[in-house]
């Protein structure tokens, strides 16, 4: 049914619904109660399982706009720098797709089918280089949804997008195990 929507309508639809969620997080009082200090709380609490559910609420908290990188310097903060490390680059990752796959499911790949020629050589772009693409996106914007929302617009496949988060999101995951005890001083 969404499918038969024009690709500006699916756009419109995919903006208002994380709107909305974002404002539910923000309205409700989610967004203010969670802090570095509750994650890594709430991580450690739950022993091992808290890496499962650490990650599964990094991927949420992407999806409702929550910052991730609260959830990075929290991982940090609640396994040390090299473990915390490890789990943030984890959680970065099944955070990314989280977006890219809620991104695709309410819009599909809505940007391929505007016939504006910025946009149409954007795509292009994307088409002759995906994991690239996908690299450096992830390597200079780290965990912002927005990309990945952007991302899956468009006509990059699931697993090109995987793998070049995967790759893009290495260095941001190890300048959180520099900079963590600097990181986790600020916040």
């Amino acid at each position: 049914m969404i499918s038969r929507l024009s690709p500006k309508l699916r756009i419109a639809l995919l903006v208002s619904i994380v709107i909305a969620l974002a404002a539910a997080a923000h309205f409700s009082g989610l967004a203010s109660s969670l802090t570095r200090q509750r994650i890594e709380e709430l991580a450690l609490s739950w022993g091992w399982l808290g890496i499962v559910g650490y990650v599964a609420a990094f991927a949420v908290g992407e999806i409702l706009q929550l910052p991730g990188a609260l959830f990075v310097v929290a991982a940090v903060a609640a396994y040390g720098p090299w473990l915390g490390t490890a789990i943030a680059y984890v959680g970065m990752n099944v955070a990314s797709v989280a977006v890219f796959l809620f991104g695709r499911l309410v819009a599909g790949r809505a940007l391929t089918e505007i016939t504006h020629p910025r946009v149409k050589q954007l795509m292009t772009e994307v088409d002759r280089a995906p994991i690239r693409t996908a690299v450096i996106a992830r390597g200079v914007l780290f965990v912002l949804p927005g990309i990945g929302y952007a991302l899956a617009l468009s006509s990059i496949r699931l697993r090109h997008y995987v793998i070049g988060s995967a790759i893009g999101l290495i260095i941001p995951a190890a300048l959180a195990a520099l900079l963590g005890e600097w990181a986790l001083s600020l916040v």
